[in-house]
């Protein structure tokens, strides 16, 4: 049987694509804002101790612009970026 792919922004017109976040890490200690391009990212930086938080509980957690997370040592904010729609691939017609 042929596996056939179909693309899910027919099934979810709302999802965006992925790296369309950027996760901005604000430390208190010192007041460093680092940006990532996504939470694994986070952890090749700093480790659960430096944070004070698990990668699974961010995962868990689930940042959102208006929901950042937050503790004592450190403030997680998410923002979506705006790209424009590519017309790579698409014929001109003149």
């Amino acid at each position: 049987m042929p596996i056939i792919r179909t693309p899910l922004k027919l099934f979810f017109p709302g999802v965006k694509k992925a790296g369309s976040k950027i996760y901005l890490v604000s430390l208190t200690q010192d007041g460093t804002e680092l940006p990532f391009g996504s939470v694994a990212a986070i952890y090749d930086k700093f480790t659960r101790f430096d944070l004070g938080v698990s990668q699974q509980r961010l995962y868990d957690f689930g940042i959102e612009p208006e929901k950042p997370y937050k503790n004592k040592k450190c403030i997680i904010k998410v923002m979506e970026i705006s790209r424009k729609k590519g017309g790579r691939g698409k014929a001109v017609i003149t």
